[in-house]
């Protein structure tokens, strides 16, 4: 499960059966709100497939996008490619999983009740901090 909070499998299909296509380039900006110098997300390419276009290789359909933070939604574009050009860019966002709760202390114990306590480190205020902004 932690894998799945900080990877992203990216899986892609033609529009329909048959379209003579070359490649697919895939496109990844970052978090959502996260922006470039000129105030605009900035794209770059992550994945072409298949890797140098050749029409005897097979395509995958899928990227893993890694090193991504629990919890946060990531932007993605692609488009197909053939001997015309490039075909019309199709946005996604994705949001990782988020990680597991802390663990909490039994702080008292007893035949009938149990009492239990979380103890939250300066990152999860943080995190909770900047959540309110969102969503408040």
């Amino acid at each position: 499960i932690e894998k799945l909070s900080t990877e992203l499998m990216v899986c892609w299909a033609p529009a329909k059966r048959g379209d003579l296509i070359s490649f697919f380039s895939l496109e990844f900006a970052g978090p959502v709100g996260f922006v470039s110098s000129s105030g605009e997300a900035k794209y770059h390419e992550v994945c072409r497939d298949p890797p140098d276009a050749d029409p005897h290789n097979s395509f995958s359909f899928r990227f893993i996008q890694s090193n991504l933070v629990p919890g946060t939604t990531y932007r993605f574009r692609i488009r197909a490619f053939n001997g015309y050009g490039p075909g019309s860019f199709t946005y996604k966002t994705f949001t990782t999983l988020t990680t597991a709760p802390i663990q909490p202390k039994v702080t008292r114990l007893a035949s009938d009740c149990v009492t239990l306590r979380w103890i939250f480190s300066k990152g999860f205020f943080r995190r909770f901090e900047e959540l309110k902004k969102v969503f408040l």
